[in-house]
């Protein structure tokens, strides 16, 4: 594995925003260094049109349209003709300063740089973030009716020379812009990590250690609003200041308030590759590879739904028969769709019509490939983007 310090590749005068990103197909990869604040106010600025857009789409909207309104409580009460939107959103920001706890003070810092970018205040952001867990709260699911991934991972001899392979596709049923973000903090880990405009927190990263997180929804219509900081923040904090594969994989078992998700790590420990699955259910479980496979889901969990049995059935019977599970393979598996004639529904294919990413991650390199939806919605073209150096189109 490469470990390039961040220190390496400043330099004296600091690029224009515009051209810290480089358009790849289907989205862009984004290069921030400097300080936590300094790294969030040049995200906010890039993309401060589009945070502002969604945050009056998918934060102001709903309030007005009532659709956040509890069903119990003094807000039940609210006459109308008052504004929702002068009551409801100081109240609403309130309560989510208690996700707040257990961030690091960077992921703050960050968060207030990106809010003071976008023009935006710093609970404006913070709810923005939320946004679609507050739509799936109460049965309000329409947002979350998608699973929000498939994942799996290739360890040992199965992996070849590699060593270790890690397949992910992120399902997401909203519309978004794509961007890859590579982040070479002051402090802790350089980074890499798929995403959109507006979220700080992580779904789908690798630091340069080889350290990879991603992670899966599960249950939609059950999800409620958990006591401190959301998994996804949880993953984006671990990503930038775990020192070892152990320590990531012990705060994640440390983080019992988390429900309903699965995690999967992998990386090195002493050199040997590594990866399991924490599944955060009423009880905190982690699972291990069998004969160099690891499914984000065994196919006959309890909580499996009919879409994710026939992803996960799939490409477990597709990697089945292979002895050396190979870079093509990992692509072709993620690439799978359902025929024509299949009776999985759309939902059921690996590759679907919500997929907004298809990222294979190689750790012992320090690159991933990713490929986003192409103009026929099937998957694009695989870019190698390697954490640091240059950008290659396959």
């Amino acid at each position: 594995m490469s470990h390039k310090p961040a220190e390496e590749a400043n330099e004296t005068a600091a690029p224009a925003p515009e051209s810290l990103i480089q358009e790849i197909p289907g989205g862009g990869v984004l290069t921030l260094r400097g300080t936590p604040r300094e790294i969030g106010r040049t995200r906010g600025e890039l993309f401060g049109a589009d945070i502002q857009q969604r945050y009056e789409t998918r934060v102001i909207e709903p309030v007005e349209a009532g659709r956040w309104q509890p069903q119990s409580g003094m807000m039940q009460y609210i006459p109308p003709f008052l504004e929702t939107r002068a009551l409801a959103l100081p109240v609403l920001g309130m309560g989510s300063r208690s996700l707040l706890q257990g961030l690091s003070l960077d992921i703050i810092r960050e968060m207030e740089g990106m809010a003071e970018g976008a023009r935006l205040p710093f609970d404006a952001f913070w709810l923005l973030q939320h946004a679609p867990l507050y739509d799936a709260i109460e049965d309000k699911t329409v947002l979350f009716s998608a699973p929000l991934c498939t994942m799996f991972a290739v360890v040992g001899e199965r992996a070849g020379s590699a060593g270790l392979l890690i397949g992910r596709n992120l399902d997401w049923i909203l519309d978004e812009e794509n961007i890859i973000t590579r982040i070479f903090p002051e402090t802790g880990n350089p980074f890499i990590q798929a995403g959109f405009t507006w979220n700080e927190g992580a779904y789908t990263a690798m630091n340069d250690d080889g350290l990879v997180l991603c992670v899966q929804r599960l249950e939609a219509a059950k999800a409620s609003r958990p006591e401190k900081a959301p998994i996804e923040f949880v993953i984006r904090d671990i990503i930038q200041t775990a020192k070892s594969y152990e320590e990531a994989l012990e705060r994640l078992r440390q983080s019992k308030y988390i429900s309903g998700v699965n995690v999967l790590i992998a990386g090195f420990s002493n050199d040997k590759p590594r990866a399991a699955v924490v599944e955060f259910g009423k009880t905190i479980a982690v699972r291990e590879p069998e004969n160099g496979l690891l499914l984000g889901m065994l196919t006959d969990s309890p909580v499996i739904t009919d879409s994710e049995q026939n992803r996960y059935s799939a490409v477990a019977a597709y990697l089945a028969e292979m002895p050396v599970i190979t870079l093509d393979a990992m692509k072709s598996a993620l690439s799978m769709e359902a025929g024509k004639d299949s009776e999985a529904t759309a939902l059921g294919s690996v590759w679907n019509d919500n997929t907004k990413h298809s990222v294979v991650f190689l750790p012992k390199s320090d690159e991933l490939y990713i490929a986003f939806p192409s103009v026929n919605g099937g998957p694009g073209d695989y870019v190698k983007i390697p954490l640091s150096g240059e950008i290659s189109h396959e």
